[in-house]
C-alpha cells in the first residue's frame, strides 16, 4: 500500500476500529483479491469488534497498491460516512461525526435484533423448543381504542395490520407512541418482538415514512423490558446494558446525544 494511502489509515484508526464491522465487508475484501480466507481466519482470531477492525488495518496495510481503493469502495454502502471521511481526508472537519456514530448504532442494534430475534420460545417451560419468528408468526387483527367499544359491524373497515400501527390518522397527525391492550397470551409480546424484527430488516413498503409511515420511520428502535430498568439509572445505561456488545466502545454519555439528536 502506498504510504500516503498508510498514513491515511493511521490518522483515522480510532474511527475505523470505533465504527467498523469486518465482517461487514469480507465479501468485498475477498472478492476484490485483497484479503485471502487466512487474513479473514487472522481477524476473526481476535476477540474484540475494535481489535478484527485493528488487525484489519494492520493487513491492508502489507497489501499491494490497489488495497486501499478497494477497501474504500467496500464501505460505501454500509459504511457510508466512514467511506467518505477516508476518501477526502484533507476536508474529515466536513464530516459529521455524530452522524456517522448514529448510522452505526443504526447497524447494530440491526444485527443485533436479527439475531436475538429470529427465534421465538412460545413454551417458557421447554426452553429447548424454538422456532422461526417469521414461519410460526400469525399477524393479529388490531383496531384503534375507539373500535374496541363499537359493535361488531360498526368495526368493519377499522381493521388494521402491524405495519400500519404508526399511520397517520384522524387522532394524530404523526402517531409515535402506541399502547397495545389485549387479554394475557393475545400476542402482545410477540407482537412487539415483530415489529422490532421488521424495523431490523428492509422496508417493503415504498411509500413508508411518506404517505404512510411505518416502523422503519424510526431511525433507531430499542427493544427493552421494563425489568430491565432496575439495574440503571438512565435510558441510555439500559440501552448499553441490554443491546450492546461490551467491546462496542459508545459511552451513555455519547448515546445520550445520540438520542436527542435523532427522531
Amino acid at each position: 500500500m502506498d504510504e500516503k494511502h498508510k498514513n491515511v489509515l493511521a490518522k483515522n484508526l480510532v474511527n475505523i476500529c470505533k465504527v467498523l464491522d469486518p465482517s461487514d465487508i469480507y465479501d468485498f475484501l475477498i472478492g476484490g483479491d485483497v484479503l485471502t480466507w487466512r487474513d479473514m481466519e487472522m481477524i476473526e482470531a481476535n476477540e474484540t469488534r475494535s481489535d478484527r477492525a485493528l488487525k484489519l488495518v494492520e493487513i491492508l496495510q502489507r497489501k499491494d497498491p490497489t488495497a486501499f481503493d478497494v477497501f474504500i469502495n467496500a464501505l460505501k454502502s454500509n459504511y457510508r460516512h466512514l467511506h467518505d471521511l477516508l476518501q477526502d481526508p484533507d476536508h474529515s472537519f466536513g464530516i459529521n461525526l455524530p452522524l456517522l456514530e448514529a448510522e452505526n448504532l443504526e447497524r447494530e442494534l440491526k444485527q443485533f435484533y436479527q439475531r436475538r430475534l429470529k427465534k421465538i420460545n412460545p413454551l417458557p417451560w421447554r426452553h429447548q423448543y424454538l422456532f422461526s419468528a417469521e414461519i410460526v408468526y400469525i399477524e393479529q387483527t388490531l383496531f384503534r381504542s375507539e373500535a374496541l367499544y363499537s359493535t361488531q359491524l360498526s368495526r368493519n373497515g377499522q381493521e388494521m395490520r402491524a405495519s400500519q400501527v404508526f399511520t397517520r390518522h384522524e387522532l394524530s397527525d404523526d402517531p409515535k407512541r402506541i399502547l397495545i391492550e389485549a387479554d394475557p397470551g393475545m400476542g402482545k409480546s410477540i407482537l412487539c418482538k415483530m415489529l422490532t424484527l421488521m424495523w431490523s430488516k428492509e422496508c417493503s413498503d415504498g411509500n413508508c415514512g411518506s404517505s404512510s409511515p411505518c416502523i422503519h420511520s424510526f431511525n433507531l428502535l430499542f427493544y427493552l423490558h421494563a425489568k430491565n430498568f432496575r439495574r440503571c439509572t438512565s435510558i441510555a445505561d439500559v440501552i448499553c446494558e441490554c443491546l450492546l456488545a461490551r467491546d462496542y466502545g459508545m459511552s451513555p454519555s455519547t448515546l445520550n446525544k445520540i438520542l436527542k439528536s435523532s427522531k
